[in-house]
């Protein structure tokens, strides 16, 4: 929403687009877990299996993905962009 400051910032670089949702599932479901049942399902409505498929289908067309939490008055989101990496190869002999 509308943040004075941003409280912390983390960046992945995942291989796979399956891997990278399942990423965004297991952290929200770890803040989740300390939340009383009906606070905890509201909160991961987000991360149900068609929300996943739907989120992994986005990234293999190339189109970013994301999910918002609210929980315990703490505004957490995650977001997963595509990108391509290209290897880098050493002019020359290759080091030992």
């Amino acid at each position: 929403m509308h943040a004075d400051e941003v409280e912390s910032w983390t960046f992945l670089a995942i291989g796979t687009p399956l891997r990278a949702v399942g990423a965004i599932v297991a952290d929200a479901r770890r803040l989740a877990a300390g939340l009383p049942g009906r606070a905890r399902e509201r909160a991961l409505r987000g991360v149900a299996a068609e929300e996943r498929v739907a989120a992994v289908a986005a990234l293999h067309r190339g189109e970013p993905c994301g999910l918002a939490l609210s929980c315990a008055g703490t505004w957490v989101e995650w977001s997963a962009t595509p990108v391509l990496f290209l290897p880098v190869l050493p002019v020359g002999p290759a080091p030992r």
